[in-house]
């Protein structure tokens, strides 16, 4: 009993599924080599040899050294030589061109490497320009915006001694200064001309029936008293001048035209985060308040509205 070559599992002396190679004599199944009973029949009765594929591949092998001449081990061996010069000349070339190929990538390598390194000394250089520029750029805004504040409180200074006064018509042939001693008189306060410096119609809005005006006073004390009497007077109105209409008449102190901005960003944070109190001092400071004991904020720049926004204190 012999083991099939293919399966290793034993290939009995009766078994009908057997086969074996005439060359080297070994025993195949022949399900294991692709042979089917009637085939394995066939040779049997036809007492024809079989070989297995390795047997059969030496015999082809021989067979086409024969054709081509090749009869002793010595022609085997010169074809052998042969063979091994030129897969020897084929590794030399192929090392050969390897070798430059990665000549030429390191070359490339070092010639990129360098160029990089410009580059990054250039992006460096550039960074420290600019950041040179930014910190530059930071102290002149803020410089601008000392300057800015500087100018407002210069231009604010030059109106503590004037008011505008809103919600008094305009009549034919007016004259604006008997105007403001009319309110003057209405909240109970003597007004004469030599107490007023200028005062005139300021262009109208779109959202006033009638144009304000502006009137500078040779004192501030005049000024101030004229805010008081409001102060107490809260329901003044036209009918108080005498005039058939009944509608509020309003008296502010003279704004810049950067603090009326800032005046209107600022009631607007009061509405949304909830300020009780907003209100212009007397040196036309705009201040602010959470609540009764709260800190005082007063608010000079866009910077100082963006914090009240972000954190209400």
């Amino acid at each position: 009993m012999s083991n099939c070559v293919k399966c290793s599992k034993s290939v009995t002396r009766n078994s009908k599924d057997k086969i074996k190679c005439e060359m080297c004599r070994v025993f195949y199944h022949g399900s294991c080599v692709g042979l089917n009973e009637t085939e394995l029949s066939v040779l049997a009765e036809q007492g024809r040899s079989w070989l297995c594929s390795p047997c059969n591949h030496k015999r082809r092998l021989s067979r086409s050294l024969s054709d081509t001449g090749v009869n002793d081990s010595e022609d085997v061996k010169e074809m052998i030589r042969l063979l091994g010069e030129k897969i020897d000349s084929g590794l030399k070339r192929i090392e050969n061109d390897l070798g430059s190929s990665l000549n030429m990538c390191h070359e490339k390598l070092d010639e990129n490497s360098q160029l990089l390194m410009a580059q990054k000394a250039n992006i460096e250089k550039q960074n420290k320009l600019i950041e040179s520029l930014r910190q530059e750029n930071q102290n002149l805004s803020k410089r601008v915006s000392e300057l800015s504040e500087r100018l407002d409180d210069a231009e604010q200074y030059s109106r503590s001694n004037t008011l505008e006064i809103f919600g008094v018509p305009t009549s034919q042939n007016e004259d604006v200064t008997q105007t403001v001693i009319g309110v003057g008189k209405a909240l109970d306060l003597k007004i004469t001309e030599d107490m007023i410096d200028v005062c005139h119609r300021l262009k109208p809005l779109n959202n006033r029936p009638s144009s304000g005006m502006i009137v500078r006073f040779v004192r501030r004390t005049v000024k101030e008293a004229f805010l008081a009497k409001r102060r107490v007077k809260r329901t003044l109105s036209t009918r108080h001048m005498g005039l058939a209409m009944d509608s509020p008449i309003y008296i502010n102190q003279s704004l810049s035209q950067r603090k009326i901005i800032l005046f209107a960003k600022a009631k607007k944070v009061k509405s949304e985060r909830d300020f009780k109190f907003l209100w212009i001092d007397r040196s036309g400071n705009i201040r602010i308040r959470k609540s009764e004991g709260t800190t005082i904020h007063t608010i000079k720049s866009e910077i100082d509205i963006a914090k009240l926004a972000d954190n209400a204190v």
